[in-house]
């Protein structure tokens, strides 16, 4: 029992530390580098596995889409919307898909994009 306490615990402190991480990461350097965005791209859409960075962005992505990221720091709803601005420009085949695998009935879109914006 205590060695599942202690598994879980370490669990939740990598999880934290890889979120802290990522906040920590220039999205200019990233976005640079084929190999992170093809990973980026396809956790995201759900074709590949993710790494703990990129889970817990894609978490953060999905709060956004659910309820304007109400439960992330400033930090996080900064990242998210600039790197959904980044990626509009360096891979906008992705903004085709993701609001349906996100919004699939488009429901969420219109709040999502407000969120984006800053209002």
């Amino acid at each position: 029992m205590k060695a599942l306490v202690a598994l879980t615990i370490a669990c939740l402190l990598f999880a934290v530390a890889a979120a802290e991480s990522l906040e920590d990461v220039d999205l200019d350097v990233f976005f640079q580098d084929p190999q992170r965005v093809k990973a980026y791209v396809n956790c995201l859409l759900d074709k590949s596995a993710c790494n703990e960075r990129l889970r817990a962005y894609r978490s953060w992505l999905e709060q956004a889409y659910e309820d304007q990221c109400s439960k992330c720091s400033e930090k996080q709803k900064f990242l998210v919307r600039k790197t959904v601005e980044i990626s509009r420009v360096k891979v906008p085949e992705i903004w085709t898909k993701i609001p349906k695998l996100y919004d699939p009935d488009g429901s969420r879109t219109q709040k999502f994009e407000e969120f984006i914006k800053g209002h």
